[in-house]
């Protein structure tokens, strides 16, 4: 990720932060609290210095109850979600694995017909 690019995401999330927490009436002290980080660490986050790990963006974004990608400003699309075409053979594929015979019950079905045929 260039330079720029990351301190743009950087400033988005820091936005998004303070909107979230404003929007809540939390002081940094109450969001600090309900995350279990220290109040110095939100207030680099929501001022957009540093470099925010992992781990602080969750138990931000999980403190006030939103994703992390809210937080990143991300739309949220299905994992996986491909082309139309994809989808379509994909539900396809999936009927007619669906609809194939049980191996086990044509097993037992064979079983007992040549026990039958046998008795």
């Amino acid at each position: 990720m260039n330079e720029s690019l990351s301190r743009q995401t950087i400033q988005v999330i820091a936005q998004r932060v303070a909107a979230y927490r404003k929007r809540q009436r939390l002081s940094l002290d109450q969001l600090a609290a309900r995350a279990g980080v220290s109040k110095g660490s939100l207030a680099g986050l929501e001022k957009g210095t540093g470099n925010p790990g992992i781990a602080l963006l969750c138990q931000t974004a999980s403190a006030l109850g939103v994703s992390v990608s809210d937080l990143l400003g991300l739309a949220a699309a299905p994992l996986f979600a491909g082309t139309v075409e994809t989808q379509a053979a994909s539900r396809s594929a999936s009927a007619a694995y669906r609809r194939r015979p049980n191996l086990r019950e044509k097993r037992l079905s064979a079983h007992f017909e040549r026990r039958d045929a046998g008795a």
